[in-house]
């Protein structure tokens, strides 16, 4: 065993998280409660973002030893993930119990309660951390780029932009480079750019270039040839284009979904809500305080929640992941089973739990912008009956281009070409026309959105 062992290790510190998982099932079919395989295959699959996979093996591990710092740490990253903050937090505390020195579960703090929109609790856990790493312009932040990045968003969100600003800044000085950074900074304020971070990202370009790793060069690329492309745009230079189509070009190299992969998933949805249709099933829940603002990416979800928190009726959820990650699931392993009445119950039960702790039980309006929940429509009619849809529309061609000019390497697999964006966007138009046909109470609501502008 040690042996294979020492190759799994070896495939995982090589980002081979494939063929790590490969060998791991073989042991764990001869050993399957070992706590040091299931911790070691737990990482294997969240290297691979499989979430829920990656959540049984750590809570297999947990049923050898709960006092293990990598584990609780694990489960508490899976569970902010899956936005099940609740389990997340409690996971996070645990942690630190084993060990109060570590970073990693202050930023996880950090993170769930910036999602929950507790930003004095996001930002005093975030202190924490940078208090451990030895103060807020330490050199050691740029190993924990989600925590800047987390500051950043809870500065921004408190609409605290001096020391925004002075943060960000604060580290470039320094010689931090966090690219996620240097993209807030420029949305911010392009002529705060300095020519000297403009060389830095030239420079990181170079060093990329010559790292063996096909996903950490594409990935490091695109992400600084999305920089320059911003940078140039924002100061009206000819050349941004060419940086855009570099970016998208370096995000293909590592994309493995073939175009046509996500026709089989939209005419498997289409399968799926007339099996729905049939199916004789009696709501468990009959709750009406649920908006879903829903469409294609960029059409205009956020404006649209952002005007409608303004309402003190409203609790403002953000993007929840959840319909997009246990459906997806769903289809990924279990394609050719039945929708059934505990498949339904488990979706509203689970769903209403996050809901519910996220606006602490109270009797405001709920609503989640995750616009991929318009492909889940006939799902979440099922689970919930009386919930309401406003679908944001857009110009098909700028939508296109506001896709293009993004970077959702880690979201999105159709948007690094033109081509990609419109077979999507075909598929995306037609499931719309089916859901509105059945559409018998009006509970969908389009809004444009050069309407709304």
């Amino acid at each position: 065993m040690q042996i294979d062992l020492s190759k799994i290790i070896e495939y995982i510190n090589t980002y081979n998280y494939v063929k790590a998982e490969k060998e791991l099932k073989e042991l764990l079919d001869k050993a399957p409660f070992s706590f040091e395989l299931n911790k070691i295959m737990g990482v294997a699959q969240l290297g691979q973002r499989k979430y829920l996979k990656s959540l049984e093996s750590f809570k297999n591990c947990l049923k050898k030893k709960t006092d293990d710092y990598q584990v609780n740490l694990n489960l508490s990253f899976i569970y902010l993930k899956i936005q099940m903050h609740e389990e997340s937090i409690k996971f996070c505390h645990k942690a630190i119990e084993n060990d109060k020195n570590q970073v990693s579960a202050y930023q996880n703090l950090t993170e769930n309660y910036l999602l929950l929109g507790q930003y004095e609790e996001a930002e005093s856990y975030a202190n924490k951390a940078f208090e451990i790493l030895g103060g807020i312009r330490s050199e050691k932040i740029q190993y924990y780029r989600e925590l800047a990045i987390n500051y950043c968003d809870v500065l921004l969100a408190k609409n605290d932009k001096d020391r925004l600003v002075n943060f960000i800044m604060g580290l470039l000085n320094e010689g931090i480079y966090i690219s996620d950074l240097l993209k807030v900074l420029i949305r911010e304020d392009a002529a705060l750019i300095k020519e000297n971070y403009i060389k830095t990202i030239n420079q990181k370009i170079a060093e990329l270039m010559k790292v063996q790793n096909k996903i950490a060069r594409n990935s490091g690329l695109a992400s600084c040839y999305f920089l320059l492309a911003e940078y140039s745009e924002k100061n009206k230079q000819n050349n941004y284009e060419n940086f855009y189509f570099l970016a998208n070009k370096h995000t293909s190299e590592i994309q493995r979904n073939s175009a046509f992969d996500r026709q089989k998933f939209y005419k498997w949805l289409i399968e799926k809500n007339d099996e729905m249709t049939l199916m004789s099933y009696e709501p468990q829940h009959q709750e009406n305080d649920f908006i879903f603002i829903c469409g294609m990416p960029r059409s205009g979800t956020t404006l649209v929640e952002s005007i409608l928190s303004t309402s003190d009726d409203i609790c403002n959820g953000g993007e929840k992941v959840f319909f997009d990650l246990y459906i997806n699931d769903f289809f990924e392993n279990f394609r050719t089973n039945r929708i059934d009445q505990n498949y339904i119950n488990f979706l509203s039960e689970n769903y209403l739990k996050s809901a519910h702790f996220h606006k602490k039980n109270s009797h405001q309006i709920f609503t989640d912008k995750m616009p991929a929940n318009i492909l889940y429509l006939a799902f979440i009619k099922k689970c919930f009956p009386n919930s309401r849809f406003i679908h944001c529309v857009r110009n098909p061609w700028d939508n296109a281009i506001s896709l293009f000019k993004h970077n959702y390497l880690n979201n999105l697999n159709y948007t690094s070409s033109f081509f990609r964006i419109a077979t999507e966007y075909a598929n995306y138009e037609n499931l719309v026309s089916i859901w509105k046909k059945s559409d018998k109470n009006n509970q969908i609501l389009d809004i444009n959105y050069q309407d709304l502008i």
